[in-house]
């Protein structure tokens, strides 16, 4: 199972106008089952108008998902947000709203059941985000209660995203929740990586003889960000 997490910038490079094409062709060049996409535009001017999770999913033959974190005062159609596509159906979908300080852009985790087809894996929870920019507290207490929901789930989860933490951060804080970092490696900026802030963490799988077996930043330029992807395989018998 592959899953990816990117940051597409609405389908902007750092500098450049919009290419939702190329975007598409670097998700489908990822090969993923899941991919968590943040900064996503839905009928906006800036980007043609294009409902673009629904593009991105159409292109790449993947459900999506969407939930507002910004919405227009003057039209309810005109969005900005975070996506999850993911080649089979979420059940159980969830937009779950994260704390916020007055004045800042909203704030939420998409959260959803994806069910292994090949019975290798069981149901696993996937938790898709993008966590407060400059506010190092903000996004600490965000992510916090995300670990807190996922801390119900029985089964193994996965937190993906643009959660704006570095690994200094970031590490224990997983750590202390049962969650492994996916070591991908720097993403931003795209055209010369020298911070890690996009992150895939994992919890539950060494009781299923399940482990990350690869996973690494793909040099793309077609956002601010590079995405990251990892993959999970059965690696023992139980």
């Amino acid at each position: 199972m592959r899953i990816a997490s990117f940051n597409i910038h609405h389908a902007a490079p750092a500098s450049g106008p919009v290419d939702l094409a190329a975007t598409a062709a670097v998700i489908d060049r990822l090969g993923a089952d899941v991919v968590v996409v943040q900064e996503v535009d839905r009928h906006s001017r800036r980007s043609g108008r294009v409902d673009q999770a629904a593009a991105l999913g159409e292109a790449s033959a993947m459900h999506a998902w969407f939930a507002p974190t910004i919405e227009s005062r003057w039209c309810r159609r005109r969005s900005y947000g975070i996506a999850v596509l993911s080649r089979l159906p979420l059940r159980d979908v969830e937009v779950l709203a994260l704390p916020q300080s007055t004045g800042r852009e909203r704030r939420v985790a998409i959260v959803g059941t994806l069910d292994d087809p090949t019975g290798a894996l069981p149901s696993i929870t996937v938790a898709g985000t993008h966590l407060q920019a400059n506010a190092f507290a903000e996004a600490l207490a965000q992510l916090d209660v995300i670990l807190e929901r996922l801390a119900h789930e029985a089964g193994p989860c996965l937190l993906a995203g643009d959660l704006n933490l570095r690994p200094d951060h970031i590490e224990s804080r997983l750590a202390e929740a049962g969650f492994a970092a996916a070591p991908t490696g720097l993403s931003f900026p795209s055209d010369h990586p020298t911070i890690q802030i996009d992150w895939i963490a994992t919890s539950g799988l060494a009781e299923l003889g399940a482990q990350v077996t690869h996973s690494e930043v793909i040099d793309a330029q077609v956002s601010d960000h590079r995405p990251i992807v990892i993959e999970i395989e059965i690696v023992t018998k139980n």
